[in-house]
């Protein structure tokens, strides 16, 4: 709790998310739930926060996951993606799966990173990394689809693990 009262807790909290801004990802911040690593605070306060969204049913993936299905949409073998190189194609699919990871609200960039031999700044801002990718989605309907395919692929809970 920052204050009793509410007014003086909203503002000493703002200021407190004001002045990390600048600090980017800090993993101590964002492990402490197996729920949703977005939200700081204990499972109960998470339900309270976050309900019953669709977005918590989804599978929980690997990175190497999110890899696999990657390279299988673009048909590519997992040994050419995480090879070496500067192929524009390339640099695509790492961005999608640099996006998948962070979508994932638990796996990071330095995971990632360690499998494509890539420096995670590359995979979040670099030229095609994933903040350019969130861009092209909001813009590029085919790259929107694209993205919605490989989450339905990806996340897809299969009948053995549902709850019914």
């Amino acid at each position: 709790m920052f204050s009793s009262r509410v007014n003086r807790s909203r503002r000493a909290y703002r200021d407190f998310v004001e002045e990390g801004k600048g600090e980017g990802h800090q993993e101590r911040y964002g492990r402490e739930s197996e729920t949703d690593s977005r939200v700081l605070g204990d499972e109960d306060f998470i339900d309270k926060v976050v309900g019953q969204s669709k977005e918590r049913s989804k599978r929980r993936v690997t990175v190497e996951e999110i890899i696999s299905h990657v390279c299988k949409q673009f048909s590519l073998k997992e040994q050419i993606m995480l090879g070496p190189g500067k192929d524009r194609r390339l640099s695509k699919v790492r961005a999608i799966a640099a996006w998948f990871v962070l979508d994932s609200g638990y796996l990071t960039l330095a995971e990632l990173s360690k499998h494509v031999d890539r420096d995670p700044s590359t995979l979040s801002s670099g030229a095609n990394g994933a903040k350019y990718l969130e861009r092209q989605i909001k813009t590029d309907v085919q790259t929107a689809r694209l993205i919605s395919k490989i989450r339905e692929d990806l996340y897809e809970i299969p009948l053995s693990q549902a709850q019914i």
